[in-house]
């Protein structure tokens, strides 16, 4: 300082960040000083702020300090409030959680990393004791397999079934392959007159062919008959009284008809 009535102002530059200082001698108004610093930063005086020890710089105030220490900054504009509800309203929604494995310690490391390395050392911990256990798990399991069995299976009855089962099978096999050798020695008719008898469906018309064969061997027979008379055999014979061939058709449609009763029955 030049002598003792100087006095000196610092502050800091909102331009470049520089601490720079103002001398100056007597006392300064506040509006003083708003002048000399918008001339020295080439900033509006009504941009910027002033600070005193934390507290504003008023328009009518004095600086009368040997030493002064000033603070300039830019005011911001405000908005038209409601931050507060929004927090309160947005602090509703959000679910309380208890798990506070995203947190971190004093020594900034996570909560869920420290939970997993306690986790990693106590499943090594128990290694030792896991193999133990599958050791003696073992070794109770292979006495069990000498031990004698406590349950024992005494049933004759089932026993005695048991083997006379494959007997009876061979024996029925036997049977088997016997009736099927009868079976297919019987001749033809007697083999399709007992399919018609076993079978369960109405078929009518069977063995029909045999019938017919059967009518044709009556119609012969009586052609063959010898004649009392050398003469016309019609003179000795009444007109009204049938003739043989006739009767021999009438009885095998009565054949044929009975034949089908027969099967309607057995349905």
């Amino acid at each position: 300082m030049k002598n003792s009535t100087s006095k000196c102002i610092i502050y800091k530059s909102l331009v470049d960040g520089r601490t720079k200082t103002i001398d100056f001698v007597g006392n300064l108004t506040a509006d003083q000083v708003y002048q000399e610093i918008s001339v020295r930063e080439g900033i509006s005086a009504k941009v910027f702020r002033i600070l005193e020890n934390g507290k504003p710089l008023k328009s009518d105030s004095v600086i009368s300090d040997e030493l002064s220490f000033l603070s300039l900054f830019i005011p911001m504009c405000g908005g038209k409030g409601g931050f507060g509800s929004m927090l309160r309203a947005i602090g509703a929604q959000i679910e309380k959680t208890t798990n506070k494995e995203a947190c971190r310690d004093l020594s900034g490391r996570r909560l869920r990393d420290i939970n997993a390395e306690k986790r990693i050392k106590e499943w090594i911990k128990k290694q030792a004791e896991r193999k133990e256990e599958e050791v003696k798990k073992k070794k109770e399991k292979l006495e069990k397999m000498r031990q004698e069995p406590k349950i024992e299976f005494k049933d004759e009855e089932y026993f005695k079934s048991r083997e006379e089962i494959p007997e009876n099978v061979e024996s029925a096999i036997e049977y088997g392959l016997k009736m099927e050798a009868s079976t297919s020695k019987l001749p033809e008719k007697e083999i399709k007159k007992k399919q018609v008898k076993n079978s369960g469906h109405l078929w009518i018309g069977v063995d029909i062919d045999d019938d017919d064969d059967d009518e044709d061997d009556d119609d012969e027979e009586t052609n063959k008959l010898p004649s009392t008379d050398k003469h016309d055999s019609t003179n000795k014979f009444d007109i009204n009284e049938p003739s043989t061939s006739k009767r021999c058709y009438e009885e095998s449609d009565s054949e044929v008809c009975r034949k089908k009763q027969c099967v309607v029955e057995s349905c």
